[in-house]
Parts: structure tokens; C-alpha cells; sequence
């Protein structure tokens, strides 16, 4: 049976940095549900939409209204298998009903910047609130960590975390990547306890080592 749910990965922001792939599913829907800034990447799609505000589980129950009668493209940012969605979507209406595109993710794009590799980093997600994970042990374990931050309350988190720590790490703070307003800023991680945060950055803590 062909698959009439689609859940696209629409990358970190620009829309430069869409796959084919991704446009020609957004352009197939007749309903395309997402947050506004992912909704309107396409003025051009002539489709139904629906905005996903703060109450995330009504909003994906409305799916159901049209899933048998339309093409419905769920649209998330960067890519569906880190921190999105698409569990959510998937539980509810299973994974044969759903095709899952990957897009290109923000955590990509800060290695990217960086000039490093990311298959040895540990992924941590703040979006929401600070984690129950200890940051020290993790950077002891893997020397390498990517927090995908939601607040100024995560750069207070992590700057508490390591005033003991004998050895600092390097942070870089990676705002708004891949669009005009773009910033990467390298800092001490105490910096961190009074930096602001843009929505949605991503905050690399290495050891010092790797970046030279």
C-alpha cells in the first residue's frame, strides 16, 4: 500500500540545505503540518496547514482526520531521527504507515562548521529542560559532547557542572546555522553562565586538544 504520511526532515533552517527528496514529498501533501517558521519554507506548496503549537499530541491526533483520504507530510526541523517528533507520529499511527526522509541535521552542520568529525560525540538534548545527565562524566567518558540547547538555563547547567573540573573544556556556541544571521562564538565554558542563548542552538563541548 503506498504510504500517505510522510515525515520530512527539512534541515537546519535555510532552505539550501533541503533534499530533493524532501520538497518532492512537501510537494506532494495535501496537508503539511509543523511549526510556523517550518511552514512557511513553502509559500508555493498549495496544501492544507496545520500549525503545531505548544500542545504537540492534539496536534498529531489530527492527523487521523486525514490520513485516509489525504497526503499528510509531517514537517520537522534538521533531521526526524534526533530529537523530533517523529517518535510521537510514529507510535501513534505505526512505522508501515509512515515514510520517514531524513534531512540534514544542525548538529551536522555545527561539526560541519567545526572542520570535525561527530561518529564519536555523545548527543544530548535540552531542548525542553535542563537533563538528568551528569555533563562531567559524559565529557570524561567521550571528550566530546553536542547539546542541543532550548534555553540560557542550559548554559547555566553546564557552566555549574564544571566549576570543579579541573581540566576546562573549549565550548562553541552555534546559533542560527546555515541562515543570514548565523553566529559561532567560542568561549571558556563559565561564559556560558551568562551568555544568551538563541533558540535551538547547539552548544559543542571538546577537549581543547581537538580544535587545535
Amino acid at each position: 500500500m503506498e504510504k500517505k504520511l510522510f515525515i520530512v526532515g527539512c534541515g537546519p533552517g535555510s532552505p539550501d540545505y533541503l533534499t530533493p527528496v524532501a520538497l518532492k514529498a512537501i510537494q506532494s501533501a495535501s496537508v503539511i503540518l509543523g511549526v510556523k517558521k517550518l511552514l512557511d519554507m513553502f509559500p508555493d506548496v498549495n496544501a492544507q496547514r496545520i500549525p503545531l503549537g505548544r500542545n504537540i499530541p492534539e496536534a498529531v491526533d489530527k492527523i487521523s482526520i486525514y490520513i485516509e483520504t489525504h497526503v499528510v507530510a509531517v514537517l520537522v526541523s534538521g533531521d526526524p531521527g534526533l530529537f523530533s517528533l517523529a517518535r510521537l507520529v510514529i507510535d501513534k499511527y505505526g512505522r508501515d504507515s509512515c515514510e520517514i526522509i531524513p534531512g540534514i541535521s544542525s548538529v551536522q552542520m555545527a561539526f560541519a562548521r567545526l572542520g570535525l568529525t561527530w561518529h564519536d560525540a555523545r548527543l544530548i538534548s535540552a531542548h525542553k529542560q535542563v537533563p538528568e545527565d551528569d555533563p562531567v562524566a559524559l565529557y570524561r567518558e567521550f571528550r566530546k559532547l553536542a547539546i542541543f540547547a532550548g534555553s540560557a538555563q542550559t548554559g547555566k547547567w553546564l557552566a555549574s557542572s564544571f566549576v570543579n573540573f579541573p581540566h576546562k573544556p573549549d565550548v562553541v556556541v552555534c546559533e542560527n546555522l546555515t541562515l543570514q544571521d548565523e553566529k559561532i562564538t567560542y568561549l571558556r565554558i563559565g561564559e556560558l553562565e551568562s551568555f544568551e542563548l538563541e533558540p535551538s542552538s547547539i552548544i559543542i563541548v571538546i577537549d581543547p586538544e581537538m580544535l587545535r
